[in-house]
């Protein structure tokens, strides 16, 4: 058999979701889904996190992208 449907063939970082209206340091840590990766986080010129990016890795398995959370 040449394809086994058990194995990963690719790797990727799936769509990027935007989390906006934080208060500042520390919260948008809790706002990011489990499994996700932070891809960016945004200030306004100080030291205040206003908007987060998130992304949640995939794998590529029997022709279908698949999240890893």
């Amino acid at each position: 058999q040449r394809y086994n449907a058990k194995y990963s063939s690719g790797h990727r970082i799936g769509a990027r979701t935007k989390i906006s209206g934080l208060s500042g340091i520390g919260d948008w840590s809790s706002k990011i889904p489990q499994g996700a990766i932070n891809i960016a986080s945004l200030t306004e010129g100080d030291d205040r996190i206003t908007h987060a990016y998130y992304a949640y890795p995939q794998y590529l398995i029997n022709g279908n992208w698949v999240n890893f959370a």
